[in-house]
């Protein structure tokens, strides 16, 4: 029985664990009209750090407009 106590705490730490590195790898943007669970999420806010973009100045990136 003792045993059985050990894995499941374990497994409980092991779903803690991932669950919080999940919410840690989360891209925040620096623009409100891209979604954070987009593909290029992480790439826009690289560009944007960088000084790549700038977006416009109420904070979108308006990443489908015509360049």
């Amino acid at each position: 029985m003792n045993a059985m106590k050990r894995f499941f705490a374990l497994g409980l730490a092991l779903s803690v664990t991932l669950a919080l590195t999940a919410t840690a790898c989360a891209v925040e943007t620096a623009f409100s009209d891209v979604d954070t669970e987009s593909p290029y999420a992480e790439a826009i806010q690289w560009a944007a750090e960088n000084g790549y973009v700038n977006g416009y100045s109420d904070g979108r990136a308006s990443e489908s407009a015509t360049m």
